[in-house]
């Protein structure tokens, strides 16, 4: 009975050792599990928080596109207006210079009348 008491003993012990070492593996499971959700929840603020950071670049660079084509309107306008303005501009000057191509001419009739 001595044998049998010894062997279930050894035996208890095993499974003591055994269950022991369960407990242990299953609190480093915990621990590995609670600092891989943490890890995790770093690094889903980390992405949220870039994910808003390209929003604003995109929201910035889509100003920048209205930007530009406003500009380029206003250029095309301001081009326009100066090619309207030129155009007068040809006008006024051909006109000036009948004007002053007549007055030569009535200059030199009244100087020749003078002479006269």
């Amino acid at each position: 009975t001595e044998m049998k008491l010894a062997k279930k003993r050894s035996e208890i012990q095993r499974e003591t050792q055994r269950r022991d070492e369960s407990v242990k593996e299953v609190k480093e499971a915990r621990l590995e599990l609670s600092r891989v959700r943490q890890e995790r929840e770093v690094v889903a603020r980390e992405l949220h928080d870039v994910e808003e950071e390209l929003k604003e670049e995109e929201d910035g660079v889509r100003d920048l596109y209205r930007e530009e084509e406003r500009l380029e309107r206003t250029y095309k306008l301001a081009i326009n207006e100066k090619k309207k303005l030129d155009r007068e501009l040809r006008r006024e000057i051909t006109k000036n210079d009948k004007i002053v191509k007549e007055n030569v001419g009535k200059n030199i009739e009244m100087r020749i009348k003078t002479e006269e």
